[in-house]
């Protein structure tokens, strides 16, 4: 099972690393689309529209928000087949900020799935 959890560790990773990815590149195609819409007299891209348009078809919002929608779910299907697939879980404390004023959380998760809880 040790296997099965590193895996399912990797695709966890891997997934996130693209959905948090995906939504830097809707937040950075959103401000330039507005860029462009505030400086539309005189605008190099008005002119110019071959660039523009091959970089809106590749960066389309909506097609990317609807890859962000089908990854979130993968992530948490994925969490939930690394919990059931754990045998036993084997909690381990730590501390987290939480932000305000320094003040630390504690927070369990298990040493083999990273599954966390608030309380023990």
């Amino acid at each position: 099972m040790a296997a099965e959890r590193e895996i399912l560790y990797k695709m966890k990773t891997t997934a996130s690393i693209f959905l948090n990815t995906l939504k830097q590149v809707r937040k950075l195609k959103a401000e330039i689309d507005k860029n462009i819409e505030l400086n539309m007299d005189n605008n190099y891209f008005v002119e110019k529209q071959t660039t523009n348009k091959d970089f809106n078809e590749v960066f389309d919002i909506k097609s990317i928000d609807e890859v962000i929608n089908i990854v979130e779910p993968l992530i948490d299907e994925i969490m939930i087949e690394r919990e059931k697939i754990c045998e036993n879980h084997e909690y381990i404390e730590d501390q987290v900020e939480t932000g305000i004023e320094c003040n630390m959380m504690t927070i369990y998760y298990c040493k083999f799935c990273h599954v966390t809880r608030m309380n023990e």
